[in-house]
């Protein structure tokens, strides 16, 4: 009997315990992020007492190593082939790592130079970024490969996104919290970070362990690849062969073909469309969460109400996730996303207008509606990827996972670098005044207050009419990615 394709199987559903794996594994990709985002610049700034220069070119230059060796380790899993499968490998050596290197990051020596502390944390930055690729690159490439069913793949994203966002709670909110009641922020930062770094590497490797991966179906994939490349596709799937590369053209380097496999994910019209919906978003969220620690401490003049800023944004993120997954499912992602956005923007403008001297409520309702409309940024791009990467699979019928995320990843990682690094140029160019300062006296210039407001407010409100407008061009709705598929499956 011949092996039934996986078109025979659109509305088979994935088990529980599949989703649930898959989206531990989300847990050190995303609160790792998270975690940086809000405290990581504050950290260095007040604590490791480097100037906002430093701090700049310190983020930016880890952000672009991190995202150059993106497409290089997503190339190299894509060719990997082992008895253990093509991602796994990459994903357990990660795990083994990134806990350690993120413990690393917050640590605080007596370096009397400037530069010394500079270039310690950015060696320690490196690593992290290293290890914590190794792991995230591969691991996202899975996703298409688990499932082809379009509300399903919402569904896999809804898990963990929701698994990641409860750590998140969970990790942000105690760090926050023992910033609040320790006296000394060092101590309260190196606790925090020997816990992350524990349920870092625990879920990594629950994950790598645990879950399987889905062999490649060579049989829906030969006729186009003959058609293409006139060529017989030999099945080499139940070999032993360990191999880290796979068997490619002689005449050709491994670093062309890499270029190439870019070049070719890069002419997609609907991965550059998704790409320039996600990188707004990414810049105004990143922005936000670089400098929401500050702004509550010299605009809001609230510090200690950063535990519930934090607290208020990720709970309402959590519980409007399922709503918006059902609302993707009823009324498709594009529409999804084009709906929380929208008023999320209408929201953004409107704190700008929520002076220091409001009440503090005022902000926690602003906080609140931002993540209950703010989460659809997270849930609806993640589950458009793979369907961007099923519909090249399907006209060029080759396999580009891991190319396909790597480059994903790597443009969210440069747009997170940008912004970064711009914000605390910013906030030097502005007059920051570092706590430890004799000039300092409890607050910044106004010209500082003014910079943070237009951070957290105007500016990513701008980007998400930008993000909506990249929207606009997105062309894969469900009746399209049906089409598709059921074309693909008439000619197989």
């Amino acid at each position: 009997m011949d092996e039934p394709s996986s078109f025979e199987s659109l509305n088979e559903r994935l088990p529980i315990s599949t989703k649930i794996y898959y989206g531990i594994g989300y847990v050190p990709v995303y609160c790792n992020l998270a975690l940086l985002s809000l405290f990581h610049s504050p950290f260095l700034l007040e604590v490791a007492q480097i100037s906002p220069f430093y701090v700049g070119s310190l983020l930016i230059i880890g952000q672009i190593w991190d995202a150059l060796i993106d497409p290089v380790i997503g190339y190299l899993s894509d060719k990997t082939r082992t008895k253990w499968g093509r991602r796994r490998p990459w994903m357990f050596v990660g795990s083994l790592t990134l806990g350690t290197s993120f413990c690393s990051l917050w640590q605080v020596f007596r370096i009397e130079d400037e530069f010394g502390r500079w270039i310690y944390y950015t060696v320690t930055f490196l690593l992290f970024k290293t290890f914590m690729t190794l792991f995230a690159v591969p691991y996202g490439a899975m996703l298409p490969e688990l499932t082809p069913n379009y509300n399903e793949r919402t569904n896999l994203v809804t898990y963990k996104v929701m698994i990641a966002y409860s750590i998140t709670l969970l990790l942000g909110f105690g760090q926050a919290r023992l910033l609040a009641q320790l006296a000394h922020p060092r101590i309260s930062y190196i606790i925090g970070s020997i816990i992350s770094s524990l349920v870092f590497t625990g879920s990594a490797l629950i994950t790598t362990l645990c879950l399987r991966e889905t062999p490649i179906k060579e049989l829906e994939l030969k006729k186009i690849q003959n058609e293409k490349e006139g060529e017989f596709v030999n099945d080499n799937e139940n070999n032993d062969n360990t191999n880290i590369i796979g068997d490619e053209e002689e005449s050709r380097s491994r670093l062309k073909e890499v270029v190439l496999e870019v070049w070719c994910c890069l002419r997609n019209r609907s991965f550059m469309a998704l790409v320039g919906v996600s990188l707004f978003c990414w810049v105004a969220s990143q922005t936000t969460a670089t400098v929401l620690q500050l702004y509550l401490r010299y605009v809001v003049r609230n510090p200690k109400g950063f535990q519930w800023v934090f607290l208020i944004i990720i709970s309402s993120s959590l519980i409007s996730i399922p709503f918006w997954s059902a609302f993707a499912r009823r009324f498709g992602k594009k529409s999804t996303f084009a709906v929380g956005k929208s008023v999320s923007v209408i929201v953004l403008f409107c704190l700008f207008f929520v002076g220091g001297s409001s009440p503090v409520w005022t902000f926690y309702l602003v906080f609140f509606l931002i993540g209950l409309f703010g989460s659809v940024t997270v849930l609806i791009p993640w589950s458009m990827l793979p369907d961007v990467i099923e519909q090249d699979v399907l006209e060029t019928g080759l396999r580009r996972e891991g190319i396909y995320y790597a480059l994903f990843v790597m443009l969210q990682k440069l747009s997170v670098a940008v912004s970064s690094s711009s914000t605390n140029f910013a906030l030097g160019a502005a007059g920051y005044i570092s706590p430890d300062s004799p000039r300092f006296n409890g607050q910044q210039p106004y010209s500082v207050v003014l910079t943070l407001n237009l951070f957290v407010s105007i500016f990513p409100c701008a980007c998400g009419i930008l993000a909506l407008i990249c929207l606009y061009f997105y062309p894969i709705s469900r009746d399209r990615h049906n089409e598709m598929r059921q074309h693909s499956k008439d000619e197989l």
